[in-house]
């Protein structure tokens, strides 16, 4: 982010707490205008939300909050040890099947909340007014966040991320060689700690931190304490070690191959970093689950925009931003790129990173007309492709959505029908052409779907049949029905 304007840090209290709450409000409204998607969406994107209502159905809230909310190991590190953003999630989960606007609306403002921070961070680096309105307006549309957004299973990534932000904006005024208050040093404590009790792939924040100490030093110019920089450093290390201690077990696990799917290997690395790099740009990629099957042209296009952008900050504001920029869009990726898969809402952490590079972009001194004409027609272009990334993931979203909440419709009404409901097992199999992957994310994972009595849902013919179970078909229109 440039500091051209040695008054941008004082620069969003200027005109008093008035106008900087207006723009909080503004950018807030910006973001539910910019999810109408979600917000309508009827259905949810994975199993993961349907396993939380189950247990809660089952066992009661308490029951549910108790245990996820329980510090452990757990058997391997892709097992889930996120206190907070399970609450959360439980939460959500009260009002999936009566009003599901309400825990898209929820996903929706935690974003919000992201937003508005990376608008406060853009003052506290420095940045005019108007700039830090730009990265938080690039932020609210980011394909980058599109994905956590409209995923309520997917949380985690926002939470660990507003507490990441929360982080930054403490350190920078305590690393800067001016008097700092000593109330920010226990919050930075407080804030690592929340960021790694929303989720693991926190355990990057002190790296976060290195780069943002070094980016200012060598990127822009300004003083440091180094003293200073390395207590915090190690201030928000404390409780990372401490969260990694306790599940070192599950650590090693992992390590020796017991993770399963999250089991990593260096030989995905490559290619997955590519993949996350393309995502932005990347045209027709919704979970990148498919983005193998994308089109060369369509990979050429996304890594050669990106590619410009690093050149394009290196150009602007020398190479020590444009190294940092890329040290930052990857650092939180860390911990997931050499899994055997890859998932588009790992890059929520990268959206800050790349929104305060794409404002910083717009020089701050006068240009001439043409200048001027030229790099307008280059930011609008770089808008409308992340627009309609941004708006084509939230139509397949809504797609999805909707086509999930068909199925939860007809499949209660079959499961009605004289049979069903006293079998132990209904297989639904998919009629040629129809979306049984959208059958599966809903009912993958879930013992039984109506209580304790109710008969366990299968999708297609790869699980193991079990005597008396009954059939259902899946059309290609969503509907289930009897054979």
């Amino acid at each position: 982010m440039s500091t051209e304007s040695p008054e941008g840090a004082r620069g969003l209290r200027a005109s008093g707490a008035g106008p900087a709450w207006r723009d909080m409000m503004l950018l807030l409204g910006v973001v539910l205008v910019a999810h109408l998607l979600v917000l309508a969406n009827p259905g949810f994107f994975n199993h993961d939300e349907w396993q939380r209502l189950d247990e809660i159905e089952r066992y009661g809230f308490r029951d549910y909050a108790s245990r996820y909310g329980a510090l452990q190991a757990g058997p391997d590190f892709g097992f889930p040890v996120r206190p907070l953003g399970f609450l959360q999630q439980g939460v959500s989960a009260l009002f999936m099947k009566t009003v599901p606007l309400v825990p898209h609306l929820i996903d929706v403002l935690i974003h919000g909340i992201a937003v508005v921070q990376v608008f406060l961070l853009g003052g506290v680096f420095g940045a005019p007014r108007k700039r830090a309105m730009a990265a938080a307006l690039l932020f609210a549309l980011s394909p980058l966040t599109t994905l956590s957004v409209g995923w309520v299973g997917a949380s985690f990534d926002r939470w660990y991320v507003i507490f990441v932000l929360a982080a930054v904006a403490l350190f920078i005024p305590l690393v800067r060689r001016s008097p700092s208050e000593a109330w920010r040093w226990p919050a930075l404590l407080a804030c690592s700690a929340a960021a790694i009790l929303s989720k693991e792939t926190a355990m990057a924040l002190p790296g976060l931190l290195l780069v943002v100490a070094v980016w200012m030093r060598w990127g822009i110019g300004q003083a440091v304490d180094v003293r200073r920089a390395a207590f915090a450093i190690a201030v928000c290390t404390l409780p990372i070690v401490a969260y990694l201690l306790l599940r070192w077990p599950a650590i090693l696990a992992t390590l020796g191959g017991a993770g399963g799917p999250y089991s990593p290997s260096m030989s995905f690395l490559f290619t997955n970093v590519l993949t996350y790099a393309a995502q932005p740009f990347l045209i027709g990629a919704t979970d990148l689950q498919g983005a193998r099957f994308l089109p060369d042209m369509a990979w050429g296009f996304a890594l050669a925009a990106h590619l410009a952008l690093v050149i394009a900050l290196a150009v602007r504001h020398g190479w020590a931003t444009s190294l940092a920029y890329v040290a930052g869009y990857l650092l939180f990726l860390f911990p997931v790129v050499a899994l055997p898969f890859v998932a588009a809402h790992y890059l929520y952490a990268a959206g800050p990173v790349m929104a305060f590079a794409l404002a910083s972009l717009w020089p701050a001194r006068p240009m001439s007309g043409p200048q001027k004409r030229m790099l307008g027609i280059v930011a609008a272009a770089t808008v409308l492709v992340l627009g309609v990334r941004n708006l084509e993931i939230q139509a397949d979203l809504y797609r999805q959505g909707r086509c999930q909440a068909l199925v939860v419709a007809t499949v209660d009404a079959a499961l009605a029908g004289p049979g069903f409901r006293e079998a132990p097992q209904v297989r639904i199999l998919g009629d040629a052409g129809a979306p049984d992957y959208i059958a599966n994310r809903t009912f993958f994972g879930r013992p039984a779907y109506a209580g304790v009595a109710g008969p366990r849902l299968v999708v297609g013919p790869a699980a193991a049949e079990v005597a008396g179970e009954r059939i259902l078909r899946m059309r290609p229109d969503c509907l289930v029905v009897p054979p």
